[in-house]
């Protein structure tokens, strides 16, 4: 679930999950279609399924999630491949969404080097409206680096966590979200996880915020 931030202030909850939804999702809520990766299983559908996202309210697309990335979830695409696939799935929404460039992770050494990439491969071709990364650990914007103090282009934060005890990351939120709130380029920014009983659960068996969880539900309002 993402917050909207900076100088959007629709104060509408955005719900990213893959590329399918319910027919009985939530009205109140924006789905955001994701391209998880180029295996058939995700692009064989992937028209079909935003056409339909599209026609029910969606506005904006997300692509590939970790590119830059061989573990857990990510999807792990060579530069060349990944370049030409967003030019063939994200590209033809031009105009009817706001295309999201692949979700790269926090970690300096892969997220940046390989989104400098990505943008070299496209060679003009790939047509972005927001950059997406993930945020793990310090507070450190990595991405706005490669687009410069003066940049115009919006950020989204896909995942966004500090490790830690409960306190600490508590700590982290409390500095985070204010600071994200005040700045009109990080537009949206999603915490990790909320599944309750996990590493920085939002909500408790209940569906109640937890203490982390209510800081992250108010602590920028």
């Amino acid at each position: 679930m993402t917050r909207p931030s900076g100088s959007d202030t629709s104060g509408r909850t955005v719900a990213a999950v893959n590329q399918v939804t319910a027919s009985d999702f939530p009205s109140d809520l924006e789905f955001v279609p994701m391209l998880w990766d180029d295996r058939p299983e995700h692009t064989n559908s992937w028209v079909n399924n935003v056409n339909d996202a599209l026609g029910r309210g969606a506005k904006c697309l997300l692509s590939f999630n970790e590119p830059d990335s061989c573990d857990h979830q990510a999807c792990m695409l060579d530069l060349p491949v990944a370049a030409q696939h967003y030019i063939d799935y994200m590209n033809p929404f031009h105009g009817r969404a706001f295309l999201g460039a692949p979700a790269i992770t926090s970690d300096p050494n892969s997220g940046i080097p390989w989104l400098k990439g990505f943008i070299a491969a496209c060679a003009g071709r790939c047509i972005i409206d927001f950059y997406t990364q993930q945020m793990f650990h310090d507070f450190l914007f990595h991405i706005h680096d490669i687009l410069g103090d003066g940049n115009t282009q919006k950020i989204w934060i896909t995942e966004l966590h500090a490790e830690g005890t409960t306190d600490q990351q508590i700590d982290f939120l409390n500095s985070a979200v204010p600071l994200m709130d005040r700045l009109d380029w990080v537009v949206r920014y999603a915490w990790w996880w909320t599944q309750p009983g996990s590493d920085g659960a939002l909500t408790d068996g209940n569906g109640f915020p937890t203490q982390l969880g209510h800081v992250y539900t108010y602590k920028g309002l």
